[in-house]
């Protein structure tokens, strides 16, 4: 019973995961960019005042390389800019300039579309509470994941 538990679990977690993916390439590809961008966009256009890669790369969930890795090519296409000159790239903050910001307001435009599809049949209580299970399974997990690899 729990292996049919275990391996429904995964199953969907690994396909909504992918697909994900999917949508995020899919709306970032006429901007040149790839899913690997679009959350490092969304939280520096969360915080006008900047974030270190430190901060986004908690924020995302995610490793200082590799938000260290997608900041440089968001730098060097000239969607975000160094709002602080800093020794170690890590330390420097990180802002939108005037192309990151257009492209994340159409990027959430094309979203919210998106959106509008996948909650289709969905009412706003039940977006609510698998939002709020969703979150708790996340949690339980990384506690989970933190204990037995720690301990």
């Amino acid at each position: 019973m729990v292996a049919a538990r275990f391996s429904r679990f995964s199953r969907h977690i690994e396909s909504i995961s992918k697909n994900i993916k999917k949508i995020k390439d899919y709306v970032m590809e006429e901007y040149g960019l790839r899913s690997a961008h679009v959350m490092c966009l969304f939280y520096l256009r969360q915080r006008s005042e900047g974030l270190t890669v430190t901060e986004m790369a908690k924020a995302c969930g995610v490793n200082k390389a590799f938000v260290s890795r997608v900041s440089s090519e968001l730098f060097e296409k000239g969607y975000i800019a160094r709002s602080m000159v800093a020794e170690h790239t890590y330390n420097a903050k990180y802002v939108l300039d005037e192309k990151g910001r257009k492209i994340t307001e159409r990027i959430d435009e094309k979203l919210s579309d998106v959106f509008k599809n996948i909650d289709k049949d969905i009412t706003p209580e039940k977006l609510a509470i698998f939002n709020e299970v969703l979150a708790m399974l996340d949690k339980n997990i990384e506690e989970f994941s933190v204990e037995e690899t720690n301990g």
